[in-house]
């Protein structure tokens, strides 16, 4: 997924200790039976007019935990990833990925607040062309046992599904996910 988070935070918001940022989704990039190194290419061919325009663009990675762990060829995705970007100097990579994944619920929670909040607030725009994440979005369901009651776990029945949503997922729990911001706070009482 190419995304661009705006920062739509209003000075009003501000007085009042609020933030909200608008994430545009701006192109995906599916390449089945393809490799990491083929991705990073695709990638630097997509945003070539955007390189063009600014001659560098800040580039932050999020991804699944998953893809740290060595593959076959020696070397974890996210090895290949950093080396790629190393040599591409136009790129200010920078990597946000976790250590271990979120509860699939909580990054199912940080998403469904994105597209509508409880305020009524959308804070996800997908352009049109990304036709597999509308679907995604559009039929990614949870898993029914055999009396129809939700598991709490996401249908994966069909594979074409679910790949490009939790993509944009481990962004928007990372960036926006729904973390309690009450109790005490370390650092020195300014009176």
């Amino acid at each position: 997924m190419l995304c661009q988070i705006e920062d739509t935070t209003t000075r009003d918001m501000v007085m009042l200790d609020r933030s909200l940022s608008v994430v545009r989704v701006l192109d995906e990039i599916i390449l089945p039976n393809s490799n990491t190194e083929e991705a990073c290419r695709v990638f630097q061919e997509r945003t070539a007019p955007w390189i063009a325009r600014q001659n560098s663009v800040e580039l932050r990675i999020y991804g699944d935990a998953a893809g740290g762990a060595m593959s076959t060829a020696g070397k974890s995705d996210y090895q290949i990833i950093r080396e790629f970007f190393r040599r591409a100097t136009q790129y200010r990579a920078s990597y946000h990925v976790p250590q271990a994944n979120p509860a699939v619920r909580d990054r199912i929670n940080a998403m469904n607040s994105k597209l509508c909040n409880s305020l009524g607030i959308v804070g996800l725009l997908v352009d049109p062309k990304c036709k597999r994440l509308v679907k995604d979005l559009e039929q990614v369901a949870w898993k029914a046992d055999s009396n129809g009651r939700m598991t709490g776990e996401i249908d994966k029945s069909n594979a074409e599904l679910t790949h490009v949503s939790d993509a944009l997922g481990y962004l928007i729990e990372r960036e926006f996910g729904l973390r309690e911001k009450g109790g005490e706070r370390g650092g020195p009482f300014v009176g």
